[in-house]
């Protein structure tokens, strides 16, 4: 009777409120990558440029909206994920082919009078590295092969004595270093791994197999991790004191992906169908406050590997990835998502501004 009730709430709220849908970029429909992050106030995208038969990269900055290219910036090496790195700074990781075999990049840039700065950094050939977590004093980066994390401090590059088996995301929440372990290339065994970033012990949150978890957030104003369990079709909140799972969210009927917080709420991208979920973290049960579908866009959103958020208007946008071949007019984009229904109940009236500048206007 509960689950009838919901599903009939969040039905009502879809269908009451129009969903505001504008396609802001349009991407190459063989990207294989979804590198997208909103830092202060512009929409950072890296994109894929085959025109000319060869694999060329760009770095783009847009406006808030996400309508209007700033700038662009070729970079010479793949651009696989984007992360914010400092107040000023996002992160780049990637590769490229050498005469001496593949090397690994990450990429520190910024926007400067309207300007693209970017300076670009090889990791030691050694390492083959994809994910980043960290900041300016300490950065981290998976190392799959070698079934551990390459930390790169002020003393170089080294290995930290772990062994987790294909290291993924990573997140650093306090003194210790979350790590998702893909014990295979499967969906389906995975684990977390809390690493002490003093002593380097290791504990695992499960020590079972799990559902295809594929992203990890750190919650804001708590001591929580989320993650989505893209088989299970749920959501996971772990308490990173204790390492151990605390709530679980099901999203029965859709594959939930990505993640991203805005004020009290967990925003969640999920597919087949696409569908997004919105989460109010500071209930006791974490009740969903609204879900949208977005079944209707998937002709040119085939998927949403990349889920970003304007703090200052709450618009989301949603990036798709991956070979779109079922059709001669499927292709990858990114979407802008505005709707303000679920706006009350999200905003913590402390760093987002939406509300009231709403009210000033009325």
């Amino acid at each position: 009777m509960k689950k009838l009730l919901f599903l009939l709430f969040v039905g009502c709220i879809a269908q009451a409120h129009q969903i505001e849908m504008l396609k802001v970029a349009e991407l190459n429909p063989t990207e294989a990558y979804a590198p997208q992050v909103f830092h202060q106030g512009h929409l950072w995208l890296g994109k894929l440029d085959y025109s000319s038969g060869k694999n060329k990269y760009h770095l783009e900055v847009r406006t808030g909206d996400g309508e209007r290219v700033v700038n662009s910036h070729p970079v010479r090496h793949s651009l696989e994920h984007l992360y914010v790195f400092d107040e000023s700074h996002i992160l780049a990781t990637g590769k490229s082919y050498t005469e001496a075999g593949w090397v690994t990049y990450y990429s520190l840039a910024c926007l400067n009078k309207g300007q693209i700065q970017l300076e670009t950094h090889a990791l030691p050939s050694q390492f083959m590295v994809q994910e980043f977590a960290g900041g300016p004093e300490r950065l981290f980066f998976n190392e799959t092969g070698d079934r551990s994390v390459v930390q790169l401090d002020a003393s170089g590059a080294q290995l930290l004595p772990l062994l987790i088996s294909g290291p993924g995301a990573m997140n650093v929440i306090g003194n210790s270093l979350f790590v998702l372990e893909r014990r295979s290339f499967k969906l389906g065994d995975e684990d977390i791994v809390k690493v002490d970033l003093q002593t380097m012990k290791a504990k695992r949150v499960f020590n079972d197999e799990r559902a295809g978890i594929v992203s990890m957030l750190p919650l804001k104003g708590r001591e929580t991790l989320a993650a989505t369990e893209v088989l299970g079709q749920r959501i996971l909140f772990i308490d990173t004191r204790d390492n151990r799972l605390e709530e679980v969210i099901p999203l029965k009927g859709t594959h939930p992906r990505t993640l991203v917080q805005w004020g009290n709420c967990l925003v969640v991208g999920s597919e087949a169908p696409l569908r997004i979920t919105v989460i109010d973290i500071n209930h006791p049960k974490n009740r969903p406050v609204a879900q949208f579908d977005l079944e209707k866009y998937s002709s040119d959103l085939p998927s949403i590997r990349s889920l970003s958020v304007n703090p200052e208007t709450a618009s989301l946008f949603l990036r798709s990835t991956g070979f779109v071949d079922e059709s001669p007019s499927a292709k990858n984009s990114v979407y802008r998502f505005s709707h303000s229904s679920w706006l009350p109940a999200c905003d913590d009236h402390s760093g987002n501004t939406l509300s009231r500048r709403n009210q000033k206007t009325k």
